[in-house]
């Protein structure tokens, strides 16, 4: 399966995840992932590359960083051409505005971001270093000043995550 071809799956079950899982400050949301807190996010990464493959991914939501259409900000790992990555798919009001702050992070993290535009939704894909759970971490509490032990839901497919409830 060609990189493109993996990320065009890869975006298209994220998008649909996204609408059927997105979360606001009104209600409770349960998700086939769970919930976890920033300090997952290593785990999370690591049981990714153990166990899953080609168009395999997580979605972490960030609850109350909805703007006005609704949608939390949110940040994905995923398994495109056989290799991680981290994502910043531009559907959400918020991750739109934040595109530049997360590139920001990646590359002062030494990654590299690509901007594309699969099934018509744009993302930035950033990898080159094996750091994405240290990378979204970052995003979380920089941009989003995500405390330690704050829930947010989990969205994942493809891949074996012990589930937190």
């Amino acid at each position: 399966m060609s990189l493109k071809v993996a990320f065009v799956v890869i975006v298209g079950l994220a998008i649909v995840a996204f609408f059927i899982f997105r979360s606001s400050d009104d209600n409770v949301l349960e998700t086939d992932g769970g919930m976890v807190t920033v300090g997952d996010m290593s785990k999370l990464v690591s049981s990714l590359k153990a166990s899953g493959s080609n168009g395999s991914f997580a979605v972490v939501l960030v609850p109350g960083t909805a703007g006005s259409d609704g949608y939390d900000a949110n940040l994905q790992f995923s398994i495109a051409n056989e290799k991680v990555g981290f994502d910043w798919v531009l559907l959400a009001e918020r991750n739109i505005k934040d595109k530049e702050k997360v590139i920001s992070l990646a590359k002062s993290n030494g990654m590299s971001c690509v901007s594309g535009t699969m099934n018509e939704v744009n993302f930035v894909r950033c990898s080159g270093r094996d750091e994405y759970a240290e990378l979204g971490q970052k995003v979380l509490k920089e941009i989003y000043g995500v405390s330690s032990n704050q829930e947010m839901p989990l969205i994942i497919t493809d891949f074996v995550w012990d589930k937190k409830t």
